[in-house]
């Protein structure tokens, strides 16, 4: 189910053309108050954030005229869904309530209602939806673990825009995780507890967006097998004696033929002579 118009044209207009056309037949189709699913839709998302609502057209199906604009969304944490809107309907006009179940489709473009007496000027007509906090509320609320860890503060809110589920919560970021829509998140988990100020996670939560999530039974690694100790081995053989080397002793090296006998006199006699000596006399 489409809505043919434009985004212009709804916040510009008080009066418009609304046709029912199915996505791929293309044959009008109508209806009173009955609730298109977003996901029958061919431009539909599987969730959205919540603060992307806030300033869509609203009009009434009946009168075929934009009766207001979203000015927040009601929420309730406690059960995970959508409560409802606050609608504004003028410039000077206060915001009037508007439930979940009154709502025909949060479509991309517009949220349409049956008929513009499904507002409500006052919370008493509406008393679920009294003590509900909006998305505004909840914005900037700090987010801490059971454990007392400060994880951050509270950014936005992902919805099923089908179903009026929340989904997932998201912490504030730098610009740069904005604009990268790498902003943290966790899931809407049983065991959050919302306070005026403070929403408490459990820890495995505090953990998951540390970085240091446990391994859930699904994932935790199997027991490990007891230690099997390893067959005995034999003693190594006692060390052989080393058997004693013997080294031969090299040849003594040959000086020469011994100098001649003349040689030999003549360094005995220059001997004697340097004593003062005299020589025997050769005999006879």
């Amino acid at each position: 189910m489409r809505i043919i118009s434009s985004l212009g044209s709804l916040n510009n207009h008080a009066t418009c053309i609304i046709l029912a056309v199915h996505p791929r037949h293309g044959a009008a189709r109508g209806g009173h108050g009955v609730r298109i699913p977003l996901s029958q839709q061919e431009d539909s998302l599987s969730t959205i954030k919540a603060s992307e609502l806030k300033g869509r057209a609203v009009v009434s199906l009946t009168q075929a005229e934009k009766i207001g604009t979203v000015a927040s969304v009601i929420l309730d944490p406690a059960a995970s869904r959508v409560a409802g809107l606050t609608v504004r309907t003028g410039i000077l006009g206060g915001a009037k309530l508007l439930r979940s179940s009154d709502i025909r489709s949060l479509g991309i473009d517009a949220v349409t209602i049956h008929d513009s007496s499904l507002l409500h000027d006052d919370s008493g007509e509406v008393p679920e939806l009294k003590d509900l906090p909006t998305l505004d509320d909840m914005i900037e609320m700090k987010v801490i673990s059971e454990n007392g860890q400060l994880l951050g503060t509270l950014g936005n809110v992902e919805i099923d825009p089908d179903q009026y589920q929340i989904t997932r919560y998201e912490l504030s970021g730098t610009l740069w995780d904005q604009l990268t829509h790498s902003n943290q998140t966790f899931a809407a988990v049983p065991g959050l507890r919302f306070g005026k100020q403070l929403l408490v996670v459990p820890d495995a939560v505090g953990a998951v967006l540390q970085g240091s999530s446990t391994p859930s039974a699904d994932t935790a690694p199997e027991p490990a097998l007891p230690a099997v100790s390893p067959p005995p081995t034999k003693a190594p053989p006692p060390p052989v004696a080393e058997r004693a080397t013997f080294t031969p002793v090299p040849p003594p090296v040959d000086a020469g033929p011994p100098p001649p006998a003349g040689t030999h006199a003549r360094v005995v006699l220059s001997d004697t002579e340097k004593d003062g000596k005299a020589p025997d006399a050769a005999p006879s």
